[in-house]
């Protein structure tokens, strides 16, 4: 055998115990205590979840009953499934532990944390990730932990991330609806849009294109869409009156909606913009 396959044999075998040494359980030997969850905290006990970065604004999210709202820093719907995913960080496991130092917590990340995560009650900061596996070390408590780093992306994802992509919600009683040339409402009991002509049916697939619409990217509102001389609104008035006002900040190559009173702009597909900007043929015409 060659002496390079030898030494390459040899620092496999070396990175290979090194690896088994950092991950291996607490304990002498015999020991069966394994690896534990990080927390015994499962998602349905979580109410209030707030997330800080050392370079950012902090985020908090509460839950009522089934639904997420964002209350820091905007006051808004929260995207439910992205915090299923955020909560995956529950199933954790500690692959090994060890008491705060706090001498010792640089070493680790720990002295500034990378993020600090806070549910309900129960704090967790994050460390950096260990130079031999993909795995980042975790404090809670007076313990650290090793833990796989199944989180990270989520915990330093921007804030509009957690937005719900949902121009309205689910159930908000749409009561009318104008857009630039058009504007759809109730008059005499039943739905009628100014441009005349259109059926019922019609009338009322434009309204659900409005109720299920959803955007390909929530993010802030930049200086340059709020430089942009936005002329043309959309309106949509709910059943007891209230009116939440978008503006249209472009129809190509994408379709901005801009919401001026939370400082947020919804992106789509242009060719969204045939769907939620006219009726039946001339939306299709739009397409085109």
């Amino acid at each position: 055998m060659k002496l390079r396959t030898v030494l390459n044999v040899l620092l496999t075998l070396v990175a290979a115990a090194l690896l088994w040494l950092v991950l291996r359980p607490p304990g002498g030997p015999g020991t069966t205590d394994g690896q534990p969850l990080l927390t015994t905290l499962e998602k349905d006990m979580v109410s209030r979840i707030e997330l800080r970065h050392p370079r950012s604004v902090p985020m908090v999210l509460e839950r009522s009953d089934a639904r997420w709202r964002m209350t820091q820093p905007y006051a808004i719907r929260a995207d439910a499934d992205r915090i299923n995913l955020l909560l995956d960080f529950l199933g954790a496991r500690s692959l090994t532990r060890f008491p705060v130092v706090e001498g010792e917590l640089a070493k680790y990340g720990l002295a500034e944390p990378n993020s600090i995560l806070i549910l309900n009650d129960r704090r967790f900061e994050f460390g950096i990730q260990h130079p031999l596996a993909p795995n980042r070390y975790v404090r809670s408590g007076d313990t650290v932990h090793l833990v796989t780093d199944i989180v990270n992306q989520h915990l330093n994802s921007g804030v509009e991330s957690y937005i719900d992509p949902r121009l309205l919600d689910e159930d908000l009683a749409i009561a009318g609806i104008t857009v630039p040339g058009l504007t759809v409402g109730q008059r005499d009991g039943r739905l009628t849009a100014s441009t005349g002509g259109e059926s019922a049916d019609t009338i009322a697939r434009f309204i659900e294109e409005w109720r299920h619409a959803r955007a390909m990217e929530v993010r802030a509102m930049a200086e340059g869409d709020r430089n942009v001389n936005a002329t043309e609104t959309a309106r949509i008035v709910s059943g007891d009156g209230s009116v939440i006002e978008f503006a249209i900040l472009a129809r190509e190559p994408t379709l901005r909606l801009g919401r001026g009173d939370l400082g947020i702009v919804y992106e789509f597909p242009a060719e969204t913009a045939a769907r939620l900007m006219a009726l039946g043929p001339a939306a299709g015409a739009a397409q085109r």
